[in-house]
C-alpha cells in the first residue's frame, strides 16, 4: 500500500513538473500577444492623432483666410461708410446749336445729390475733393460733326468727336480724374455750326459725375 501511495505521489510529481514549462510559455505568449495588440492600438493612435492634427491646421488656416477676407471687407466697407453720397445726371440740352468754346448746358436734372450740377451755367462743382468718374453723351445730325472736350477749369480732360455722314447717331467719352474742393467740370463745343450739330434725342445727350473715393 506505501509503495503504491509513493507511486501515485511520483506520478502526480512528474505530471506537474510537466505542465508547469507549458503554461509558463503559454502565459508568456499571451503577454506578448498584448503587447504587440498594445503597440498596433498606439501606433493606430499616433496617426489618428497625426491626421487630427493635419486637419486641425487645415482648418485653422482656412478659418485665418476666411478672418483675413472678412477684415478687409470691413475695410472697404468701412471707407465706403465714410464717403459722402455725390451724383449727378442731367440732359436734353438748352442749345443744339453750339459755338466754339460755348458750354453744353442740361436742362433737366434727374440727379443731383451734393448739389453740385448747375443747370443754369452748365458747370458740376466738386463739393468734397475725391477721385471723380464723368461720361458726356451726345447725338448728332446726318452729316454734322460735334466736336466737344470735358473740361476741368479750363484744362481738357477728354475730348472726343461724333459725326455720321449718314444718319443720326450718338457717341460717348468718359474720364476718370482728381477733383479738388470747389473745382468744377464742364463740356465745351470745340467747334461751331449754325445749322445745329445736336438733335433732340429724348435725353439721349446727358452728362453725368460720380464720386469715387475720396
Amino acid at each position: 500500500m506505501k509503495l503504491f501511495a509513493y507511486f501515485i505521489f511520483v506520478f502526480l510529481c512528474s505530471v506537474a513538473l510537466a505542465d508547469e514549462p507549458e503554461d509558463k510559455f503559454s502565459y508568456e505568449s499571451k503577454l506578448l500577444e498584448k503587447v504587440i495588440r498594445m503597440e498596433i492600438k498606439m501606433s493606430q493612435l499616433e496617426q489618428g492623432l497625426e491626421q487630427t492634427g493635419a486637419r486641425f491646421d487645415n482648418l485653422l488656416k482656412n478659418v485665418t483666410m476666411t478672418l483675413e477676407n472678412k477684415t478687409a471687407e470691413l475695410d472697404v466697407l468701412k471707407d465706403h461708410m465714410g464717403l459722402p453720397l455725390v451724383a449727378f445726371y442731367a440732359y436734353d440740352p438748352v442749345d443744339y446749336s453750339l459755338d466754339t468754346n460755348q458750354i453744353l448746358i442740361l436742362s433737366i436734372v434727374t440727379m443731383n445729390e451734393g448739389d453740385g450740377y448747375d443747370n443754369v451755367v452748365g458747370t458740376f462743382r466738386a463739393p468734397v475733393a475725391g477721385l471723380y468718374y464723368f461720361a458726356a453723351h451726345v447725338c448728332t445730325y446726318g452729316g454734322r460733326g460735334f466736336y466737344y472736350e470735358i473740361v476741368k477749369d479750363h484744362g481738357m480732360i477728354a475730348k472726343s468727336l461724333k459725326y455720321n455722314n449718314v444718319q443720326h447717331d450718338c457717341g460717348s467719352v468718359n474720364v476718370i480724374t482728381k477733383m479738388e474742393k470747389d473745382e468744377r467740370v464742364w463740356i465745351k463745343s470745340t467747334s461751331s455750326n449754325t445749322s445745329g450739330q445736336l438733335y433732340a434725342s429724348n435725353g439721349k445727350t446727358s452728362f453725368l459725375g460720380v464720386l469715387m473715393h475720396k
